[in-house]
């Protein structure tokens, strides 16, 4: 799990979100699908995608 905010002065072009892919203990994650959920602070707004990591 990773959790992140979109970085500073990106929001009004849609959002950027930049992950160095390793999760909350800070190790690497392995490869493979990952799930992606985005929302806004109050939820009214959602997404779902997936990437895939190959390590």
């Amino acid at each position: 799990m990773h959790e992140t905010n979109v970085i500073e002065g990106q929001e009004l072009q849609g959002g950027k979100v930049v992950w160095n892919k390793r999760n909350l203990a800070g190790n690497k994650v392995a490869s493979g699908i990952y799930i992606v959920l985005l929302s806004n602070d109050d939820a009214s707004e959602t997404a779902v995608t997936k990437i895939a990591i190959i390590n």
